[in-house]
């Protein structure tokens, strides 16, 4: 029974290969000594690769979780790959959460709001962060064009 300790033992070689555990698992194992869990699928006629992490920060029963998710994707007819891109997508664009505000009064303050709090400048340092704003490069360049 393949374990972590076996996993441990595999030792590098010149050339990367793999140890398959079955049902499209393995590890790659390349000469620096790193290993990676990997899965070989097929969708739409297509061989296809889904990574699944680094060994040891991925152990072999996590490593076998996501093989058992990806299979179940499969059959409902989700390309894991596909599915992960779009999640990896949707982190990256903005949330309500992550909206910024700005407002400035008559007295000069100017007021940041954002999720994680509120920023409030007084005149004094209103002004100071216009004049830094004004010398920084890429103001200038934006200026320019």
């Amino acid at each position: 029974m393949l374990t972590d300790a076996v996993v441990l033992s595999l030792k590098p070689k010149e050339r990367v290969y793999r140890h398959s555990l079955g049902e499209g698992l393995y590890l790659l194992v390349r000469p620096d000594g790193k290993k990676y869990w990997r899965l070989k699928y097929r969708f739409n006629g297509r061989d296809t690769t889904y990574a699944i992490g680094v060994f040891p920060r991925v152990t072999l029963i996590e490593a076998m979780k996501a093989r058992a998710l990806v299979k179940e994707a499969l059959r409902q007819g989700i390309d894991p790959n596909r599915e992960k891109r779009a999640e990896k997508e949707a982190r990256r664009q903005p949330t309500s959460q992550s909206v910024l505000r700005l407002a400035i009064s008559s007295e000069d303050e100017l007021t940041i709001t954002m999720a994680s709090g509120v920023l409030a400048l007084n005149a004094y340092q209103t002004k100071a962060l216009r004049g830094f704003l004004a010398a920084t490069p890429e103001t200038q360049q934006g200026e320019q064009q």
